[in-house]
């Protein structure tokens, strides 16, 4: 299926200012939500927390990235085009706010050491640990999740890009 034709995620690319055959990294977003309803009481509360009010909502808006790479050849050498990438799709999701409400970035990690250390490196956070998310998916204990939930909030992103340019403001 073609999704972006559907609607369903739009697929970006970069591509080497050489070369233009030359693919640098590429990624889709879609629309998402967190969504709560089915989760444990306890991790809907710590979730719902972090809101002034305790507001309770049974999900919150979300961009999840459905796809994301960089061609083996520019992910060596320690350029960190993929964090690069994740902080200009963060950067994007903070624009595209200005139309519409979003809260979080949203990824289903591949659930291997190297994928989810490079999500959190980049600020995501699980949304609950592991054996909670296997006892939401119907798995047992024995059971390996193929993929993590991981959640990025934008507000605070925001947050911090403002305590930056005021630190810089400053300065000068």
């Amino acid at each position: 299926m073609d999704f972006s034709s559907q609607f369903l995620s739009r697929s970006f690319c970069f591509i080497n200012r050489d070369n233009h055959d030359d693919v640098v990294c590429a990624y889709c977003l879609s629309n998402d939500s967190v969504n709560l309803s089915g989760l444990p009481t306890e991790i809907k509360k710590r979730f719902q927390n972090k809101f002034p009010r305790g507001k309770g909502l049974a999900s919150y808006p979300a961009i999840k990235i459905g796809r994301l790479g960089v061609k083996k050849e520019y992910s060596e050498g320690g350029a960190h085009i993929g964090s690069q990438l994740l902080d200009y799709i963060k950067y994007k999701c903070l624009e595209y706010g200005a139309n519409s409400a979003c809260r979080y970035l949203v990824v289903d990690s591949y659930n291997k050491d190297k994928n989810l250390n490079f999500y959190h490196r980049n600020g995501f956070e699980f949304l609950m640990d592991e054996k909670d998310e296997k006892r939401v998916n119907g798995l047992s204990s024995q059971d390996k999740l193929e993929t993590r939930f991981m959640v990025f909030d934008l507000q605070k992103y925001y947050l911090q890009l403002i305590k930056d340019s005021t630190v810089q403001d400053d300065s000068v």
